[in-house]
């Protein structure tokens, strides 16, 4: 059997072309979906983070600082061991790792923001 193309006017080839052109937009929709997605959750996640980081920037931090410097004032006045500052200095070293930890968060977030756009 022989196929003539007199009567065929290009419509099986319009048809696939059409339907690849479907399918390549709906890869382009989900893709855009999926990069939308990834934006929102690392502008999140910048947003904790830097929100984290100045409250332990501005009250925790301090107060931790405030907190080891009664325990050495105390411990210097006789009035407490050498336990208790040194618990006040893990509480405050802690504080400040706990900081650092949050700037970094943030610093991430960033940079994959600035890699997703």
């Amino acid at each position: 059997r022989v196929s003539l193309p007199l009567f065929d006017r290009g419509g099986a080839r319009l048809a696939s072309a059409r339907a690849e052109a479907l399918a390549e937009a709906a890869l382009a929709r989900a893709a855009r979906r999926d990069l939308e997605a990834r934006v929102r959750r690392a502008h999140a996640r910048l947003g904790a983070a830097r929100r984290g980081a100045v409250i332990y920037d501005e009250t925790v931090v301090p107060e931790a600082r405030a907190a080891l410097k009664s325990a050495e004032a105390a411990y210097a006045a006789g009035e407490t061991g050498l336990t208790e500052v040194l618990l006040s200095r893990r509480a405050w070293n802690e504080s400040r790792l706990a900081h650092l930890g949050l700037i970094r968060d943030a610093a991430l977030a960033q940079a994959e923001l600035h890699a997703l756009l």
